[in-house]
């Protein structure tokens, strides 16, 4: 009887581990384009509790959460969505031909459930202009 509770023990173990994790990782994924929810996804997202962090299951290996600010898809605006790819945190600025305008395109990238609102977007930024390169980018020579 030990033996085969045993056995039992280790197949059934064996099988556990081949079993691929259906949890992904949950984000907040909308886009301020979306005329059902262009006036939730914005940047500063006042009104979140509307929008609550959704699982990744459409993403293939989906580990990360992504909020895009700026131009982006021909316009202007913000995308949260998830990723199965690590985007990096930066800033880049861009001129359309025809605009007078340059634009900043942010992306910021995280690994944690619903780490892509509000909430870590603000802290992220703050901790950013505390950097001693905005202090640098400022100077005018």
């Amino acid at each position: 009887m030990v033996n085969s509770n045993t056995f039992f023990l280790l197949v059934l173990i064996a099988f556990i581990s081949t079993i691929r994790s259906a949890v992904s990782i949950s984000c907040f994924q909308c886009n301020s384009t979306d005329i059902n929810h262009q006036f939730l996804c914005t940047e500063n997202m006042e009104d979140s509790d509307s929008l609550r962090p959704q699982p990744c299951t459409s993403i293939n290996d989906a580990a990360y959460c992504v909020t895009l600010i700026g131009l982006h898809s021909g316009g202007l605006g913000v995308t949260r969505y998830c990723s199965s790819h690590n985007l990096g945190n930066y800033c880049n600025y861009y001129k359309r031909p025809g605009d007078v305008v340059e634009y900043r395109t942010c992306i910021y990238t995280c690994d944690s459930d619903g780490c892509n609102g509000p909430k870590e977007l603000t802290l992220f930024r703050y901790l950013k202009n505390l950097s001693i390169f905005q202090w640098f980018r400022n100077l005018s020579f």
